[in-house]
């Protein structure tokens, strides 16, 4: 069985940013040294709890610094016999490299525009390792801890807590405020600030100092954005504008409907839809459309100079004057086949006309 002289952990693992290792051998002597390097914590652990803990420095192991063993060993006088114990180095620098992000979208209502907007939100965040005993036993003892491992599996942990605590403020802080989300870059601050607040018990109850709390980006997606922003632009130019224009874009989807179309929409903007966003003008418009639409039977026939709509026995038009063709209809004596004014050949046999 090997003995071990030394124990020490010389702070770089596969390599990569780490947060806690564990040496690799379990069976140690008295009399072994310790050695702790600089921002590290060393935690001796036994029957799964951890024990005691040793500041940055130089030790040799004894039952003295090892009050544990007293309890749990009976070691005669001066004796090497090995005892079976683990040994955890814990990064106590800060980490300043903690990311968060919001896994899905999350939906909330911008309370200015009144459109639902799909938001994703991101950032960073600054931790150090507060109660090394608290962090081993509470979170680390959960985990299949083989050697070591880093920053990432704390972010995994934590990262639940924070989207569920982001999504929340975020909502109640733009319903509170009434600010809309093409405004909401300047209160950032106040945001993280908040949610610090919250979060903070929850990283202390696994041993863990939360520092500094970062957003970075609160946003809609591009086509969210693009839209937002010409609703800015049209308020703007004053609210009778925005209301207007909002009641034009119905109108606009409604050009090429039918009449039925047409009294579905209206139906249902005068059940729900409307609330204070469509004026009574862009109601009245809406019917005068539905009217017109309804009274075009046929009957009527239009301008030969300017297209205008007339009465079907109209002899001059009464928006330019131009005299109608008021000729009667003639038809080919051959095919029967309704000719044109002025005609010399049947369009449909090809027959001479006879006038």
């Amino acid at each position: 069985m090997p003995i071990l002289n030394r124990i020490k952990f010389d702070g770089t693992h596969n390599n990569e940013p780490w947060l806690i290792y564990k040496w690799e051998k379990e069976d140690i002597i008295l009399g072994s040294q310790l050695i702790v390097g600089p921002g590290q914590e060393a935690i001796f652990v036994k029957n799964g709890q951890a024990q005691d803990v040793f500041l940055p420095g130089t030790y040799t192991l004894s039952s003295g610094n090892l009050p544990f063993l007293g309890k749990l060993i009976k070691f005669p006088f001066g004796s090497q016999t090995p005892f079976a114990a683990e040994v955890y180095f814990i990064n106590k620098t800060e980490n300043r490299n903690m990311t968060w992000g919001t896994s899905t979208p999350f939906i909330i209502e911008d309370p200015k525009y009144n459109i639902f907007l799909s938001l994703r939100a991101f950032g960073s965040y600054v931790i150090s390792i507060n109660d090394s005993r608290v962090f081993l036993n509470k979170l680390i003892g959960s985990l299949n801890l083989d050697s070591g491992f880093n920053h990432i599996t704390v972010n995994k942990c934590f990262s639940g807590i924070v989207n569920m605590h982001i999504k929340e403020i975020v909502a109640r802080f733009v319903n509170q405020k009434k600010i809309s989300f093409l405004d909401i870059t300047g209160y950032y601050t106040e945001i993280a600030n908040e949610l610090f607040q919250i979060i903070e018990e929850d990283f202390s109850d696994y041993g863990i100092r939360l520092l500094d709390f970062y957003i970075e980006s609160i946003s809609p997606l591009k086509e969210e954005i693009a839209k937002l922003q010409k609703y800015k632009e049209e308020l703007a130019l004053g609210d009778a504008f925005y209301t207007k224009r909002r009641s034009f874009d119905v109108l606009e989807k409604m050009a090429d409907s039918q009449i039925g179309d047409y009294a579905g929409i209206g139906m249902g903007l005068g059940a729900g839809m409307m609330v204070g966003s469509v004026t009574n003008q862009a109601m009245e418009q809406i019917a005068s459309n539905i009217r017109i639409q309804a009274n075009d039977t046929g009957n009527n026939k239009h301008c030969i100079h300017c297209g205008r709509e007339l009465p079907i026995d109209a002899l001059f038009c009464s928006y330019c004057g131009t005299k109608q063709n008021t000729q009667e209809k003639m038809y080919c004596m051959n095919c029967g086949n309704e000719l044109v004014p002025n005609a010399q050949f049947c369009s449909k046999c090809g027959c001479k006309v006879n006038k």
